[in-house]
């Protein structure tokens, strides 16, 4: 009897404690937002390949295009090979054509940046290197070239809910042929020539 007391005593107590807990416990709301931060998206690469057969004396156009139907940052390289078979003056710009598309109409997409636009000679030293859209006019020596561009296009540019966006530019590339040594020569021999006659006259005439 005495034993069952015990037991019952025990079985109160451990009750009382339960219900003690389960009255005083209370769901904690989580604070804040409870979804994780979203992690951002990678950024994607792309790059193409060309090869440029150059004319002297005119403005050479290479036009380049890529279309991107996903919001996010993407990083373009563009390699661009050529050859000079004479020493010649070069001048290279890039001129944006970019557009983003909502459905209704065509707007410019101004979020490119352009991180790169260099010329490297065939053993892949620098020859020329800026980080704006003009390579200005300079003296290159005969040889095989690349000129590579790297850009940066954010396809998102707060315009929200477009179809797609471009990234979409054209090369221009112009090369003058340099006189050589001896064609200038005589053209500076020939000027000479023009001058004494002309000096010679006058004298002749006073």
């Amino acid at each position: 009897m005495h034993f069952l007391k015990k037991v019952m005593l025990v079985s109160s107590l451990c009750l009382a404690s339960t219900i003690a807990v389960g009255g005083g416990a209370s769901i904690v709301e989580p604070v804040g937002d409870s979804d994780p931060e979203p992690i951002p998206e990678p950024i994607s690469s792309y790059g193409t390949a060309f090869d440029l057969d150059l004319v002297y004396g005119v403005v050479n156009e290479k036009n380049v295009e890529y279309v991107f139907f996903d919001a996010g940052e993407y990083s373009v390289t563009d390699i661009f090979n050529f050859t000079l078979e004479n020493d010649a003056e070069i001048e290279q710009s890039i001129r944006l054509n970019s557009y983003a598309s909502l459905g209704w109409g065509f707007f410019l997409n101004s979020d490119i940046r352009i991180d790169s636009f260099a010329i490297y000679d065939s053993s892949g030293g620098i020859v020329q290197s800026v980080d704006e859209f003009v390579i200005e006019k300079f003296l290159l020596s005969s040889g095989s070239y690349t000129t590579k561009i790297d850009l940066s296009v954010n396809t998102n540019p707060d315009l929200g809910g477009f179809d797609f966006s471009t990234l979409n530019y054209t090369l221009k590339t112009t090369i003058s042929p340099v006189p050589e040594a001896s064609t200038l020569a005589m053209m500076l021999g020939g000027l000479g020539f023009v001058g004494f006659m002309a000096a010679r006259r006058k004298v002749s005439l006073t």
